[in-house]
């Protein structure tokens, strides 16, 4: 429950919930039903390929136990990380199950549902804080937001981390242990009210500030509404007090959601999710060598077959490349094993990305789960609902990650999309020729 929270200046004498840090991957073997174990959606094959590798690692974040849990939200996921300086911050959501509309129960969201908390770690993931409820800081009156939808944006500028709800915009200057909302009154100027969308890396320049890389909510996917027709920059000259906006229109046969920017060099790029009805596949490559608008709009070329999630995007310096993790939710896509849920690397030079050419080259499948995205058993299914407690497989969105001490860190979910899910932190080497050769021959 919320009031067995302990402050966070203790927040390094506190292990983590599903017990103290351990060497390896005993996390997986020493408790064959232990939570972390069942949520993480990992097969003994699969575990076998972290455990037999100095490349490659995952570990457990944060699980929904008692102490973790307000009320009924023990769907701990949706996590996206920044960093600053040495410290780790990651930001998560936490409501009763992911299938809301989906579930044929009486459970529904409540007063502490959200994208709201924070954690922190000092030591590259091996211990982490309690959670920071943003909410404890303050909010603005949710009529005045322009910012709707499922949505948050994280980043750091000088030292000083920055996260952007559609509740506030807050600021921490001792890097995530406290938290401030930085106006309970933002002068939006003409920004469309309610209307916004955004994604969840900020970044940062002397001219504008802080920059937020929304889209719009304009248009209509498989019934659904909420997805975007245009590039929206938000931003900032003064860090959160008063708003300005530029935007570019995307052309028809794309669809945007949660927008995933890297600033590099005064360049900025995404690599986009592009909902599974549109026309030009899945994910869509933008660049800007100005770092403003206008972007070049294309097809990335990186297929996967069904239902689009969310990539992450890094600029790697020892390959002097562009790397990006991609989730394949039903594992269709012919790179790497099929028919599992699979996070997929791929890697493109910065000469192609900003001169307007989509290749993009498969390193190999980092992460595959036990099976595809959804419901297993599908004779559960009822109507439009699934059974509470059926064979469940959801997770991933590996967007929000971060490069720290010669490693690539993405931060998923895994859950069984109904009851409860817990954080993962999965790292890799750097050495992007190495991981891919371990990979390839893993899954030969």
């Amino acid at each position: 429950m919320r009031d067995s929270f302990f402050p966070i200046s203790f927040v390094f004498t506190v292990a983590l919930t599903f017990g103290s840090p351990v060497a390896g991957h005993d996390w997986y073997h020493e408790d064959p039903g232990g939570l972390a174990r069942q949520l993480s959606q990992l097969d003994e094959r699969e575990i076998r390929k972290f455990a037999e590798s100095e490349l490659l690692d995952v570990q457990p974040v944060l699980m929904p136990t008692p102490e973790n849990v307000d009320t009924i939200n023990k769907y701990l996921y949706w996590p996206i990380a920044t960093v600053v300086d040495d410290t780790i911050l990651v930001l998560y959501a936490q409501k009763p199950h992911h299938f809301k509309n989906r579930v044929q129960t009486d459970i529904h969201a409540d007063d502490y549902t959200g994208i709201r908390k924070v954690i922190q770690s000092t030591d590259g993931g091996k211990t982490w804080s309690r959670p920071f409820d943003l909410h404890d800081a303050g909010t603005w009156d949710p009529d005045m937001s322009p910012f709707q939808g499922w949505n948050a944006s994280m980043g750091a500028s000088d030292g000083i981390a920055y996260l952007a709800l559609k509740e506030g915009i807050y600021r921490s200057k001792d890097k995530g242990a406290s938290w401030e909302l930085i106006t309970e009154s933002p002068d939006f100027g003409d920004l469309p009210l309610q209307s916004t969308r955004m994604g969840m890396r900020m970044t940062f320049d002397e001219e504008r500030g802080m920059i937020l890389w929304c889209t719009d909510r304009k248009r209509v996917v498989r019934n659904a509404e909420g997805y975007g027709g245009v590039i929206r920059a938000v931003y900032s000259p003064d860090f959160g007090k008063t708003w300005h906006y530029e935007e570019q229109a995307i052309p028809e046969e794309f669809v945007f959601s949660e927008l995933t920017p890297i600033e590099w060099q005064g360049k900025v790029a995404f690599l986009n999710r592009n909902p599974e009805n549109a026309v030009a596949g899945p994910y869509v490559q933008c660049a800007s060598s100005t770092g403003w608008f206008p972007f070049d709009i294309r097809s990335s070329g990186i297929e996967h077959g069904r239902l689009a999630d969310t990539p992450d995007l890094i600029y790697n310096p020892k390959t002097e490349r562009f790397e990006a993790a991609v989730s394949m939710r039903f594992g269709i896509n012919a790179d790497g094993p099929t028919g599992h849920a699979k996070v997929n690397l791929y890697s493109i030079d910065p000469d192609d990305l900003f001169g307007k050419r989509a290749n993009w080259r498969f390193e190999g499948t980092w992460i595959r789960y036990r099976g595809p995205w959804g419901l297993q058993n599908r004779t559960e299914s009822v109507g439009n609902g699934y059974i509470p407690g059926a064979d469940y497989v959801d997770g991933f969105n590996p967007v929000g990650g971060i490069v720290l001490d010669g490693q690539h860190h993405i931060f998923v979910w895994g859950g069984n999309g109904i009851e409860k899910s817990g954080i993962y932190q999965y790292s890799r080497s750097l050495d992007t020729d190495a991981v891919r050769s371990w990979l390839m021959e893993f899954y030969k």
